[in-house]
């Protein structure tokens, strides 16, 4: 992760960038021009390290797997009713869906523009 490291270091350089204003020169220039060429190294070597990543990949070629034909499927039901298995004190309480709102709720009101707030009063300061 190299941009983790790049503002780590842009964090040491804003740290004693204003060392600069004692040699007689701006810290601001030097800042946008000691930031911009470290930029540039962090994007030259993100582009080397991609270009190393690259040039050492390896292809590997898979064989191909045998077609398969369809095949019909017969699905058989167990003959009978079947109760689902019980869920010892999960289901006591009825379900809740989501299109029922619970008990007692009320949509918020809305209001087209809303009471107009006390204007405190001023208070006039008397020259001493």
């Amino acid at each position: 992760m190299r941009w983790r490291e790049h503002l780590k270091e842009l964090d040491h350089l804003r740290d004693g960038i204003n060392l600069r204003a004692l040699g007689q020169k701006d810290p601001l220039s030097e800042w946008q021009r000691e930031s911009y060429d470290m930029f540039g190294k962090l994007i030259d070597t993100i582009d080397r390290e991609y270009v190393q990543y690259v040039m050492h990949v390896q292809v590997t070629e898979q064989p191909e797997r045998p077609k398969l034909s369809p095949q019909r499927l017969d699905y058989t039901a167990p003959a009978g009713p079947r109760s689902p298995p019980a869920l010892p004190g999960l289901l006591r309480q009825p379900l809740l869906l989501r299109a029922q709102p619970p008990v007692g709720w009320q949509p918020p009101r809305l209001q087209a523009h809303p009471p107009p707030r006390p204007i405190p009063p001023v208070r006039a300061r008397l020259p001493l």
